[in-house]
């Protein structure tokens, strides 16, 4: 039987550098005997967890910690009521989503420009329609070439399909080639045009490159260049725009898209001289209308409330909602449901999203006043859904949106109503997660008094769904405005890029949801100021020791403070700040030690917000009285904020002064009762990075092997005896320790995959998740072995994402094939089979 706690690994920590995708959740070495040839024999007895605590002999160094999990027996945070294994499972999945996100979003080198304009717009006209992906006709270089590309008022880049392409979708216009333009000339990276992007670098010939990733996992990349740009009639030098080598999504056939949001690299912004940063424009209603897009003054007659801005999210157009009436009368809402987070203006969402409390009292309102109706299932997100099928009239209740100034918008019914098909019409209103989140408003119709009948609007059924005999494109009068452009939906009569093939409701909806679920993300991250501190030193590092257990969640006591107090937290390989809950507590969540009182030290020091260990935060920010706040966000919803401090922290017998962490005065989340973390990353703010002279970046740590075992956490020298390889950094995710995978053996054969499929995303090593993940073509193949060689066990159903699982009851003992990752160097760890 393998005993994954006879010859325990160090690990070597310095920093350096890969990428990522790839999760290996811990790695447990066996040695030769401990295999039967070609598979591991196992007592299924020992599957089982057990009930007592088996604590290993004291003598540890004075830079070692015993680690236990804390659902096991030999934790003091062990409960009766632990997870069960869907719920670690769940809870383990979305930590690994959230890395995936955090390498997504921190690719972007975050450097939100504000904006300071104050002008007023003219509140526009529109209704929602499909996926919200609306269509302009622009021209390009000299000659002008045309080009129909989205429009976003979310976006800020300008881009288009260019040659030579590396990557690109179908598109029905030729891509576009600067190079005949005589117009066209590239940018520098080192110009100040490149800086204002958020991602950019530069090529081996000194240009400008740009990276955009959208909410829907669409992206382009490619070069920044500056041509003419034809606007209707106008003609625009020197426009500053994308020329996407690389591009992938969701764009149909539309060659690209056109950046209307606010920071500097907008078609609002570069013309700001031109238009004096105004535009207005109108979404039609019906697939077979035209809209427009208009650059410069509006038309006259129109309302007017303030535009805001909001440095989370510098891009968006924000207005002041202060209330929402339905049937004419005002629903009972603070003003501060909606200003807290905000409201913004979006083009390219279909459903308006509300504030919970705010979307139940328009839903509960809406709903009293069609009771008449039959109602119909949801339709996704849409919960408030009826049935007009044998109605030639139906009457829906008016719905007016309340902005700053006494400005009142009532809603054209399209702006009401999603209609997937007669029979399923719903309310065109969602609820966010939370009262955090931005109000979103999807489009805003005005309707002129005669259209509303009393505090209904009167709607004729079949006019809610487009005509099949309407083979044919109303088009509005284009009036004499230059720079005025017509807008169609792109999968309308109107649109050149129409197909048969159109996204289901379903899919239009996922589509927004993403978009939407990205925005809130957007608004969440950019809050931080991303300074990731990278390591310079290369090391070679050992592999590890120890398996996962329940959620993964390791304690180990410290002490903190003079005198000294104890103190149970977890410890996280892939997070930079330590942190515990302190007094006084706005929000805690419970545990089972006292809080930490910092004013009962005597060796307890503030930090000033203007100092340089606050700025080496991720996100942080200042008081009235100059203290530097953080704030840090885990998945599943868990966080803390509070301020940094630095008093004495006491690992083992050591003694570590003016050691840097969290004073946590609003926390909540999934830490048990855990008093706080323990940060082992490689930012400049974990314990690794902040005993560098003493312990030189090493440490070691071996997870225990079922709940009945105790693991240790080691600062300092490895034990001897251990194997190497090479240490590998990621820019995207510098906290993390990332080694070079480069294969896997099962049942003692090597498979057939190439290194590639492991290097091109990266492989981490992380103490925080339960299951190893890997890239879809090494895990079937890995699965597919695996189960060849399993053949004589019954299987057994999934369990939550874990797709091989068999049945053991009436087994006293089994053979597992052997498994083994391959690292660089041809470093083999063959796995415990308990992992």
């Amino acid at each position: 039987m393998a005993s994954s706690s006879s010859s325990p690994l160090s690990f070597y920590i310095f920093l350096n550098l890969l990428f990522f995708l790839l999760l290996i959740e811990k790695i447990s070495l066996v040695s030769a005997r401990e295999l039967a040839g070609e598979h591991h024999v196992i007592d299924v007895k020992s599957l089982l967890p057990s009930s007592s605590c088996a604590v290993p002999e004291k003598g540890m160094s004075p830079s070692k910690l015993k680690v236990v999990h804390r659902h096991g027996p030999c934790s003091s945070l062990a409960r009766q009521d632990k997870p069960s294994h869907v719920e670690l499972l769940h809870q383990d999945q979305s930590r690994v989503d959230s890395i995936n996100h955090r390498a997504a979003t921190n690719a972007a080198g975050l450097n939100p420009v504000g904006d300071s304009l104050s002008a007023r717009v003219p509140a526009n006209t529109g209704a929602a329609l499909g996926t919200g992906n609306y269509i302009v006709n622009i021209g390009l270089g000299t000659p002008s070439k045309p080009f129909s590309v989205v429009f976003d008022t979310g976006s800020d880049l300008t881009w288009t399909q260019c040659v030579p392409c590396d990557n690109c979708y179908t598109q029905k216009d030729p891509l576009y080639d600067p190079t005949q333009s005589s117009t066209f000339t590239n940018i520098s990276c080192n110009s100040n045009y490149c800086t204002q992007l958020d991602q950019s670098s530069c090529s081996s010939t000194s240009t400008c490159l740009y990276q955009v990733q959208y909410g829907d996992n669409s992206q382009t990349q490619g070069s920044l260049i500056q041509d003419t740009l034809t606007f209707s009639s106008d003609t625009i030098p020197n426009f500053r725009y994308g020329c996407g080598h690389d591009n992938s999504g969701l764009f149909g056939k539309a060659d690209g898209l056109l950046g209307l949001g606010r920071e500097p690299a907008s078609i609002i912004s570069q013309t700001s001289q031109l238009y004096g940063k105004v535009f207005s424009y109108c979404i039609p209603s019906k697939s077979s209308y035209a809209g427009y897009l208009a650059l410069g003054s509006s038309a006259t007659g129109v309302q007017y409330t303030p535009m805001l801005n909001n440095p989370n999210l510098p891009s968006f157009y924000f207005l002041n909602l202060v209330g929402i009436s339905v049937g004419g009368q005002r629903l009972d809402l603070s003003p501060t449901v909606f200003s807290v987070p905000g409201t913004l203006l979006d083009s390219g969402t279909v459903i308006s999203r509300l504030p919970p409390t705010a979307y139940a009292s328009l839903r509960k309102s809406f709903r009293q006043y069609m009771t008449n109706y039959p109602t119909a299932p949801a339709l996704s997100i849409l919960d408030t859904c009826y049935d007009f099928t044998n109605y030639q009239t139906v009457k829906v209740p008016s719905i007016a949106l309340i902005f700053d100034n006494k400005v009142t918008i009532n809603l054209d019914f399209t702006g009401i109503l999603y209609v997937g098909s007669i029979s399923q019409a719903c309310l065109a209103f969602a609820g966010n997660n939370d009262a955090s989140e931005v109000v979103i408003i999807e489009k805003i119709s005005l309707v002129s008094a005669r259209e509303l009948a009393g505090e209904y609007d009167i709607i004729e059924v079949k006019s809610l769904e487009d005509s099949i005999e309407g083979l044919f494109c109303s088009v509005p009068d284009k009036g004499t405005s230059p720079s005025k452009l017509n807008v169609v939906h792109r999968h309308s009569l109107c649109s050149s890029q129409a197909r048969q093939d159109m996204s289901s409701h379903v899919e239009l909806l996922r589509r927004d949801q993403a978009r939407v679920d990205y925005t809130h993300h957007r608004a969440a991250n950019a809050a931080a100021r991303l300074n990731p501190i990278g390591g310079s030193l290369l090391a070679e590092v050992p592999t590890n020791i120890g398996r996962p257990l329940g959620t993964d969640n390791y304690i180990i006591d410290i002490g903190l403070g003079t005198p000294t107090k104890s103190f149970s937290v977890v410890f996280d390989t892939g997070n930079d700040l330590t942190w515990t809950q302190c007094v006084p507590c706005v929000n805690c969540y419970t545990q089972k030690d006292p809080f930490y009182d910092p004013n009962q030290s005597s060796t307890f020091t503030s930090i000033s917000c203007n100092s340089n260990y606050c700025t080496q935060l991720d996100r942080f920010g200042c008081s009235s009285n100059s203290t530097c706040l953080y704030q840090v966000e885990y998945e599943r919803d868990s966080y803390t904020n509070g301020s940094l401090i630095q008093d004495t922290l006491t690992f083992s017998s050591d003694t570590i002064k003016n050691f840097r962490y969290g004073c946590g005065h609003n926390n909540n989340g999934q830490f048990g009762q855990a008093d706080g973390l323990l940060g082992l990353g490689r930012g400049a703010v974990s314990i690794i990075s902040q005993t560098d002279q003493l312990y030189d970046k090493v440490f070691s740590y071996c997870l225990p092997s079922g709940s009945r075992a105790i693991g240790y956490l080691k600062l300092g020298k490895p034990v001897p005896d251990v194997q190497y390889t090479p240490m590998l950094t990621n820019s995207n995710l510098p906290s993390f320790y990332f080694l070079k995978l480069i294969s896997i053996s099962v049942g003692g054969a090597r498979l057939a995959l190439s290194p590639t499929v492991f290097t091109g995303p990266g492989t981490i090593l992380d103490s925080g998740t339960v299951v190893s993940y890997l890239p879809p073509t090494a895990y079937s193949a890995l699965r597919n072995i695996f189960r060849k060689e399993m053949t004589n066990y019954p299987t057994a159903p999934p369990l939550y994402n874990l797709d091989t699982c068999y049945d053991f009851t009436n087994y006293p003992d089994v053979e597992v094939p052997a498994i083994a990752l391959i690292y660089d160097g041809e470093m083999t760890t063959n796995l415990d089979a308990r992992l």
